[in-house]
Parts: C-alpha cells; sequence; structure tokens
C-alpha cells in the first residue's frame, strides 16, 4: 500500500485520510516500550482504531476497545502518566504523546 505520508510530528507521522474528510490515521513510532509502533484514527478530536504492534496481546486489545469512541483530550489526560517498568514511559503514555501532537 502506498501511504502519502504528511505532516511529520516529534512523535507521531499523519499517515492518510481516513474514510471521510474529518478522519485521519496517524502512525506513532514508540520508543522504549514494548510496541514498536501504535496507529489511531482521529475523527474531530474523537479516537478510532487503536492498535498496538507488538506489547501484550491482552492489555492492548484491551486498551483500545476502551478507547474506541472516547474524547482524545480525556484520554490524554488518563494516559500521559502511566509508567512501565521504570522506563518513564508506557504503551498508554507513548499513545498520549502521539494523540496529543495530533490534535495541536
Amino acid at each position: 500500500m502506498n501511504l502519502n505520508r504528511g505532516k511529520r510530528c516529534f512523535h507521531s507521522v499523519f499517515v492518510k485520510k481516513g474514510l471521510n474528510e474529518n478522519m485521519k490515521i496517524y502512525e506513532i513510532q514508540s520508543k522504549n516500550v514494548c510496541a514498536q509502533k501504535i496507529t489511531f484514527a482521529l475523527e474531530d478530536g474523537i479516537i478510532h482504531d487503536v492498535k498496538f504492534h507488538g506489547g501484550c496481546s491482552g492489555n492492548a486489545k484491551g486498551m483500545a476497545n476502551l478507547l474506541e469512541g472516547a474524547d482524545a483530550r480525556e484520554a490524554i489526560r488518563r494516559l500521559e502518566n502511566v509508567t512501565c517498568q521504570n522506563r518513564g514511559t508506557s504503551c498508554p503514555a507513548e499513545l498520549a504523546k502521539g494523540l496529543k501532537e495530533a490534535i495541536e
């Protein structure tokens, strides 16, 4: 699949438009966590289709299900300070960083 890559942020990359013009799909190259990559879609500040590539499968699927349809700002507030194994970050915190950049 040939993706037309757009605006590159520090943490997340706008990958392509979604099913409609208000939906944008993002990809995060994670650092210091088990998930190597996290993808998500945003439509008018609402989160859709979160996928963690790598890491704890059950936790990743559970988090994705909980975040479907959630407000991005609320998700950032809840996830940004989660840490894992003294890494200073976590898969949820990495997602929060990407969400924050995507909505700015």
